[in-house]
């Protein structure tokens, strides 16, 4: 993100929010819904775009990196 564009750590959400996906299921283009993992406070403001984020602790970010689920 270059830099004087805005506070750093949500901009770098919505650079890397999609907002929906588009894939081929059956021969037909299907979309889906993004989301995103973070662990800074203002991480909820991404909903604002239409994109389903949520704020987690350390342990819960180490796990999404190591390929673990994130449980509701």
């Amino acid at each position: 993100v270059p830099p004087a564009t805005g506070i750093v750590h949500q901009v770098n959400l919505e650079y890397l929010a999609n907002v929906v996906h588009v894939r081929d299921v059956d021969g037909e283009q299907t979309a889906f819904p993004d989301t995103l993992v973070g662990t800074d406070s203002h991480t909820t403001m991404i909903n604002g775009i239409g994109v389903l984020g949520w704020g987690v602790g350390g342990i819960e970010a180490e796990a999404g990196m190591l390929g673990q689920p994130s449980y509701f």
